[in-house]
C-alpha cells in the first residue's frame, strides 16, 4: 500500500458507497468524510435534509447500531492519523447508505438495498460496496440486475460480498454479471477459508480476517467475505484515482495471483487480490487477432511480468478452437494461464 500512496492516491477526490447498517459517526477515523448526502434506504431520508435546531445535519439516519457497517467501512477508509488503524483509502469520501436490519444484522427487506443501490448510482459515486449475500434459487432475474448494468453504463464499479456459508449455491449480489464478488482467505494463508462461499459468487478471493473500527469508537478483529469485499474495492479505488479512464476491472483480474487450478476456476476465481501488482507496477496489452472478418479482434490489459488469467476462446460456426499463437504460420503455441508477458504483442 505505501508504494500506491506514494503516487498520492489516498481516495482524494473520490467517493464509495457503503450500503450496510449505517457507521458510528462518532468514531475519530471518519470524521469530516462522511458525505452529508449519506441515505437512510428504509426511511428514504437524506442526512442533509434534516437540520437540528443547532444547525448540524441529523447523522442519527446513519448511525449504526449493529457494528457491521462501521467494521466494512474501516476497512475502506479509516484516516490516517497517530490513532488506532488505517484504512486503504484514508482520504476517500463515504457515502453511507443504512438499511434496517434485525438484531442478528440480517438486513429485513431486499427492497431497501435495491434502492440503495439506486441512490449510490444516482450519487454518481465511484465505487459501491455491498457486504452481504442472499442465496437466490428463483429462475428470474435478481433484483441486483437491472441496477448493476445501470452501474456498469455509468461507469461505476460495484463490489460484493461472495458470503460465508461454506458453499456454492449461487448468492446475489455477488454472483451477477456486472459485480465483482469476492471470496475470503484464511488468515495468512493462501488458502480459502473455511467460511467463504465459492463458485459463481467468487470473481477473486482476498483475506477475510482484518483489524478494523468498532461501533463503540475502538477497534476490533473480524473475519468474513464482508471484509475481503472492501479490500477489493478500496484496491480499485486505488489504482481508479490515479488512471480514471482505464478498464481497472481487467485490471483487476490480471493482477491477480493465480490459485487453485490453471486460470479461473470454482474456488478462488482469477485468484488472490495483489494490491501492488494493480496499482504499482507496468501494464501492457495484448491484441488477440482472429485472422477473420467474422469476429472482432479482441484487445486486453495485462501486468507486465505476469501471466494473463482472462483469456477469450472464440467461437465459429462449423470451427473448434486450437489455441493462440505467437505467430501468424502457427507454430509457437501460447501455454495458456502460465506463459509471462513481458511487453505488448499480437497472438493469432
Amino acid at each position: 500500500i505505501g508504494d500506491a500512496w506514494k503516487n498520492n492516491s489516498m481516495g482524494n477526490n473520490r467517493t464509495i458507497a457503503v450500503i450496510d447498517t449505517g457507521i458510528d459517526t462518532d468514531h475519530i477515523e471518519f470524521q469530516g468524510r462522511i458525505s452529508e448526502y449519506s441515505y437512510n434506504a428504509t426511511e428514504d431520508k437524506i442526512v442533509k435534509d434534516y437540520v437540528l435546531e443547532d444547525g448540524s445535519y441529523d447523522w442519527s439516519l446513519v448511525e449504526d447500531e449493529q457494528g457491521h457497517g462501521t467494521a466494512v467501512t474501516g476497512v475502506i477508509g479509516a484516516s490516517m492519523d497517530s490513532v488506532g488503524i488505517t484504512g486503504i483509502l484514508p482520504k476517500v469520501n463515504i457515502l453511507t447508505i443504512k438499511a434496517e436490519c434485525d438484531s442478528e444484522g440480517v438486513f429485513k427487506r431486499t427492497s431497501d438495498l435495491v434502492y440503495g443501490y439506486y441512490y449510490a448510482i444516482e450519487r454518481d459515486v465511484d465505487i459501491v460496496n455491498m457486504s452481504f449475500a442472499y442465496e437466490y434459487k428463483i429462475k428470474t432475474k435478481s433484483p441486483f440486475n437491472l441496477p448493476s448494468q445501470l452501474a456498469v453504463d455509468s461507469d461505476i464499479i460495484t463490489v460484493a460480498a461472495a458470503g460465508n456459508y461454506s458453499n456454492g449455491s449461487t448468492y446475489m449480489p455477488a454472483a451477477e454479471l456486472n459485480i465483482i464478488g469476492v471470496g475470503a482467505l484464511k488468515e495468512n494463508s493462501f488458502e480459502i477459508a473455511d467460511y467463504s462461499n465459492y463458485g459463481e459468487s467468487v470473481d477473486v478471493v482476498a483475506p477475510g480476517t482484518v483489524y478494523t473500527t468498532k461501533n463503540d469508537g475502538t477497534y476490533q478483529k473480524v473475519s468474513g467475505t464482508s471484509f475481503s469485499a472492501p479490500l477489493v474495492a478500496a484496491s480499485l479505488g486505488l489504482y481508479h484515482s490515479i488512471k480514471l479512464n482505464s478498464d481497472v476491472i481487467e485490471l483487476l483480474y490480471a493482477s491477480t495471483k493465480d490459485l487453485g487450478t490453471l486460470g479461473k476456476d470454482i474456488i478462488y476465481g482469477y485468484g488472490a487480490l495483489d494490491v501492488n501488482a494493480l496499482v504499482c507496477e507496468k501494464k501492457g496489452t495484448v491484441k488477440f487477432d482472429m485472422r477473420t472478418n467474422v469476429i472482432d479482434d479482441i484487445t486486453k490489459s495485462f501486468v507486465i511480468n505476469h501471466t494473463l488469467q482472462d483469456i477469450p476462446e472464440p467461437e465459429r460456426p462449423f470451427s473448434v478452437f486450437d489455441g493462440w499463437y505467437y505467430d501468424k504460420e502457427y507454430t509457437r503455441e501460447l501455454n495458456i494461464y502460465e506463459d509471462i508477458f513481458t511487453k505488448k504483442i499480437t497472438l493469432y
